[in-house]
């Protein structure tokens, strides 16, 4: 179950064409009614892809924590390491992306020097 989640895009770029902005999603799941009782933090680089028209996912990076207090810890701090980096709160609906199941993501590092370590 999803607890919280936030996309973010550069400031200032509320006027552009959405194809060409740089986003990011940035969620706490709750896993504790599972086989594997967690939160866990992820974030998503969300760009256009014009291949495939539509929008990617790309370089899940993917925080596992025992407890909400610690999630949401994580979670404020990547939110922010974003800010810092000129992103924002977006105007875009959280479910621009459409159902999660359509979501689809590929490996790759954001580049960011605070990375998520990945999940085994």
């Amino acid at each position: 179950m999803m607890v919280q989640q936030e996309v973010l895009s550069r400031s200032g770029e509320d006027k552009k064409p959405l194809r060409t902005r740089e986003l990011y999603e940035l969620r706490i799941d709750d896993w504790t009614d599972s086989w594997r009782p967690e939160f866990t933090v992820s974030e998503w680089l969300i760009r256009w892809s014009e291949i495939d028209r539509q929008f990617m996912c790309e370089g899940e990076r993917a925080k596992c924590c025992p407890t909400l207090r610690c999630a949401r810890k994580r979670y404020e701090k990547r939110l922010r390491a974003l800010k810092a980096r000129g992103f924002v709160h977006s105007d875009l609906p959280v479910g621009f992306l459409g159902p999660e199941s359509a979501r689809q993501t590929a490996a790759g590092s954001l580049g960011d020097e605070d990375a998520f370590p990945s999940r085994s």
